[in-house]
């Protein structure tokens, strides 16, 4: 099944389906990146826990543009 078959599908839903379709989505949406940012904090933990250097929140908005 491909994308654009999934989408024509969920058009043709009534809008009550369709937002609870939608509201799935948002939720396992952000389930992931819940875990994606858990996986990021826990690289980052063991990482300080082995003794490698960390760069200050400053540097890291500097390096990104935001300061």
């Amino acid at each position: 099944m491909t994308a654009q078959t999934v989408i024509s599908r969920i058009e043709k839903l009534p809008s009550k389906e369709r937002r609870k379709v939608f509201a799935w989505v948002d939720r396992k949406l952000a389930a992931r990146e819940d875990e994606l940012d858990r996986k990021a904090a826990d690289a980052v933990k063991a990482r300080i826990a082995a003794g490698e250097p960390t760069n200050s929140w400053g540097q890291v908005k500097k390096e990104i543009g935001l300061g």
